[in-house]
């Protein structure tokens, strides 16, 4: 993933936090990611900073592959749209569901080209490769989506629920603590968003309806289950 997409990523489950809290945040990139968080967002007329990290699947965990394969999915999508791009300037949309892998990218671009050239904008249209075992829905965008690559393969979309361990919290929080110091140096008022990613497979776990943690340096900590739900984590008293 880009720079790019990653900060169009943690504006978009910011906003989203913003919704599922009923609030209207407004939200803003930060000078920089070195001395400050992720994202100033100003609420009730008040500033803080905001930090988004996404929980994974743990490596111990039964899911821990299906991460592995969903990013291996993102990296051959990108090369597709890599080569498509090289030869099409036509910005599109994509989704691919069944089979996919390289030696299908000459196949799939050669479709691609044929039905986009006769689509209009925002008209999705839909192709089987020759085998019948990879469906492809592609949608032609407007020229202002300059090389559009945000495609997806559903396959790695839909999948089983299983349940987000404490620890698993616990250990997000830790991590993304070491440079809260150094953030405060800008901006005293610092919350984490922690966020499960229920369109993935590797996100698709349940959270408690109540969260505890331990002593923490954050002023707040959120749980969210995108994009359905949100919790607010509350500190164990010892």
């Amino acid at each position: 993933m880009t720079r790019k997409s990653q900060k169009e990523e943690e504006l978009n489950f910011a906003n989203t936090a913003s919704k599922l809290l009923g609030e209207s945040w407004k939200i803003e990139a930060a000078p920089n990611e070195i001395e400050w968080p992720d994202l100033l967002v100003t609420r009730d007329g008040k500033k803080f900073g905001l930090e988004i990290t996404q929980i994974f699947i743990s490596e111990a965990h039964p899911g821990f592959k299906l991460q592995e394969a969903e990013s291996f999915r993102r990296k051959l999508l990108q090369s597709l749209a890599k080569k498509y791009y090289g030869i099409s300037n036509i910005p599109i949309s994509l989704k691919i569901y069944g089979e996919f892998s390289k030696h299908m990218f000459e196949q799939l671009i050669t479709n691609i080209l044929y039905v986009v050239k006769e689509s209009k904008e925002f008209e999705m249209k839909t192709f089987l490769l020759a085998d019948g075992a990879t469906k492809v829905h592609v949608s032609r965008l407007p020229d202002h989506f300059v090389k559009y690559s945000r495609w997806q393969y559903v396959g790695d979309s839909v999948g089983w629920v299983s349940t987000m361990p404490f620890q698993e919290i616990d250990r997000a929080i830790h991590v993304k603590e070491a440079k809260i110091e150094k953030y405060r140096k800008n901006i005293e008022d610092i919350w984490l968003l922690l966020v499960l990613d229920r369109t993935k497979n590797s996100g698709r776990v349940q959270i408690s309806s109540s969260i505890e943690i331990k002593s923490t340096l954050f002023n707040e900590v959120y749980v969210m289950s995108y994009p359905q739900e949100i919790l607010k984590a509350h500190k164990l008293l010892l």
